[in-house]
């Protein structure tokens, strides 16, 4: 997208709680772009990043915004929040965020 293509990628599937779903997304080059989700600011990725952001949401509040998408997989939260600590914990500690905002 910097190079001025378009993205394209498979997004995870969340109703079978793993693996990429069949359909394609595809994303045009912007002067802006935003990428969500805490694993799109992993160390490996830091030489693209211009800014890494972390939303920090109260986990009632998490859990609230989870049931009310109805993503359809409810298995699958328990798994996702143990990776997410195991995340914080090993990989990407909040101090290697350039800004932390709060999400509630």
């Amino acid at each position: 997208m910097r190079a001025g293509s378009t993205a394209r990628y498979h997004p995870f599937d969340w109703r079978a709680g793993s693996g990429l779903a069949d359909r394609v997304v595809e994303v045009a080059p912007t002067p802006i772009i935003v990428i969500d989700g805490v694993y799109s600011a992993r160390p490996e990725l830091r030489d693209i990043i211009d800014l890494a952001v972390l939303v920090d949401t109260p986990a009632d509040e998490r859990q609230r915004r989870l049931v009310a998408r109805a993503h359809g997989n409810d298995d699958w939260w328990p798994r996702w929040n143990a990776a997410e600590a195991l995340y914080f914990a090993t990989i990407g500690r909040r101090s290697s965020f350039d800004l932390i905002v709060p999400g509630s």
